[in-house]
């Protein structure tokens, strides 16, 4: 389970807070959707449930991000974050990228990882070279074998066709 509980954030630059209070809860086995318009902090508060960014908290108690009742930026090893900008080394091929992960996150699946590396049809080359598309399946590929208790995904589908998407969903599903 997710709790976030009494949270608010503001970039360092900005004088108002994009986040202002928020609280709620995701129960384990449900699927949540963030919808907003551009700029509203969809990806700020993806960012934060996943660790990636400090939270400001309120003078509430209790108040923070929690997984299963530990601060989630002590639980980075359960959760995937899948970005649309990619979290991925640029310079390593998807082989070489999976077996850096492998080190870091204790039940990432490089059987599974590999398989659905030929699911998408992905080449064995630096991931710089790739196409939009073809990145943001090593990305889907990288966060699935992770076998993370969460999985956080921030726009995976965006350089993709609709045919790609439909199986991209077949692969989470």
């Amino acid at each position: 389970m997710i709790e976030v509980k009494n949270i608010w954030f503001s970039y360092e630059t900005w004088d108002k807070f994009v986040l202002q209070d928020i609280s709620f809860t995701v129960e384990q086995g449900e699927i949540v959707g963030v919808l907003g318009a551009n700029g509203v902090g969809k990806t700020t508060l993806l960012k934060i449930l996943a660790g990636l960014l400090p939270c400001k908290v309120s003078k509430e108690e209790p108040n923070g991000v929690f997984l299963d009742g530990v601060p989630v930026r002590e639980r980075n090893s359960d959760i995937a974050f899948i970005s649309e900008a990619g979290s991925y080394l640029k310079d390593l091929t998807p082989k070489e990228y999976g077996e850096f992960l492998a080190d870091f996150y204790p039940d990432f699946d490089m059987v599974y990882y590999e398989k659905l590396l030929r699911f998408f049809q992905l080449e064995e080359k630096p991931i710089k070279k790739m196409s939009k598309g073809q990145k943001a399946k090593a990305e889907v590929a990288a966060g699935m074998a992770k076998k993370t208790k969460i999985l956080i995904m921030d726009e995976p589908s965006a350089p993709l066709t609709d045919s790609e998407v439909e199986i991209m969903f077949q692969v989470v599903n």
